[in-house]
């Protein structure tokens, strides 16, 4: 930060004497970086180019531990995280967008709003659409003059952002059972319990509109992306 104090310009330091922001001297600044990034010591240390040895990983713990290094990795981590936050709000943004999403942005209306047909049919106008609007077609297609347009679907973006808000649990499942719904938890569903629910799919409904999948069908889904979540994880001094 720059003040000005009589006419003077004056530069607020960090605590160890730094400009804050600026990058660190060579290849500490790679390793910082690196550091910052998740890499070991010694990965950090090839990365900046220094000589590879068995040495090399604890000379690495040590300029990590300095004032200095410790300083800039904790303002390259501000700065990587407040990235992240504006990706993330970009990325929701784009969601709102394509969850909008409607062939109806792009049929043709007169001056008092009403749709214009051609043989009962809407007519393609593309001249009033928003650059918003356009990002929301995957595909335009013109065949033998006639144009085509398909718009990405809707319900994958609501789908998204209900995922992103965290209002669903895939490791849980809602049954509707003699008109009492009872709350399922899959991650400890033994193959007995999963018979007996199986067996009671004839007079029971899983919650979730416009999906036409069986039950049991569902149930395997939700079970395999558990399993799969797990082994992703893997066991205890697993690489």
């Amino acid at each position: 930060m720059i003040r000005f104090d009589s006419h003077r310009q004056v530069l607020d330091l960090t605590p160890c004497g730094r400009v804050p922001g600026t990058p660190l001297p060579g290849k500490h600044e790679i390793v910082a970086n690196a550091l910052v990034r998740g890499m070991t010591n010694y990965e950090a240390g090839v990365e900046a180019n220094y000589r590879r040895g068995p040495g090399l990983a604890g000379n690495i713990s040590r300029l990590r531990h300095t004032p200095e290094m410790q300083e800039r990795m904790a303002e390259i981590a501000a700065i990587a995280d407040e990235d992240a936050r504006i990706e993330n709000r970009w990325l929701v943004q784009d969601l709102h967008l394509f969850r909008k999403a409607s062939l109806a942005h792009f049929w043709k209306r007169d001056v008092h709003g009403k749709l214009v047909l051609r043989k009962g049919k809407p007519v393609i106008d593309l001249s009033h659409a928003t650059e918003e609007q356009l990002r929301t077609l995957s595909s335009l297609t013109v065949d033998r003059g006639k144009v085509k347009l398909e718009v990405h679907k809707p319900m994958e973006a609501i789908d998204k952002l209900a995922r992103h808000r965290g209002l669903y649990d895939d490791k849980k499942m809602d049954l509707m059972v003699n008109n009492t719904l009872m709350s399922v938890d899959l991650t400890k569903v033994t193959d007995e319990q999963l018979t007996v629910l199986e067996s009671v799919f004839g007079r029971a409904f899983i919650r979730g509109e416009n999906d036409s999948r069986g039950a049991g069908e569902r149930i395997a889904e939700k079970l395999e992306k558990i399993a799969q979540a797990q082994e992703s994880i893997g066991e205890p001094g697993e690489d």
